[in-house]
């Protein structure tokens, strides 16, 4: 029997995208762990997945009067899916992982203070 990789992960997509939808709208109780800041991540690794997918169908360049050759932009895929892993794997560490309310706690803060000293940094080398 053949897997069919490409259904399953449609329907990998489709189901995440089917659960955002339904939490659309629910409000969530205040919590130390911003709900807010973890949807942002879910949707960011769907649209990386979502951009990924659609580089995988490939492309042909018809330029003028040449029509070339059809091609795979695989460096960009792969770029996307390691997008795609380090947020998910950000998204389990700070807001998944089982722990302590104080270890979660602590990493929260990490992570929310270090998107702020880069925030601080990119906001320096522009002025």
């Amino acid at each position: 029997m053949e897997i069919n990789y490409k259904t399953d992960f449609d329907i990998l997509i489709d189901a995440a995208i089917q659960i955002g939808n339904m939490m659309h709208g629910i409000k969530v109780e205040d919590s130390l762990v911003q709900f807010h800041l973890a949807e942002g991540l879910g949707k960011k690794i769907i649209n990386h997945t979502l951009s990924a997918r659609q580089l995988i169908q490939g492309y042909q360049i018809k330029l003028l009067n040449n029509i070339y050759e059809p091609r795979t932009d695989v460096a960009s895929i792969a770029v996307l899916t390691r997008a795609a892993m380090e947020t998910y794997l950000t998204l389990n560490h700070v807001f998944v992982a089982k722990d302590c309310g104080k270890s979660r706690e602590l990493r929260f803060l990490s992570w929310d203070l270090a998107a702020y000293r880069d925030w601080e940094t990119d906001r320096k080398s522009v002025v």
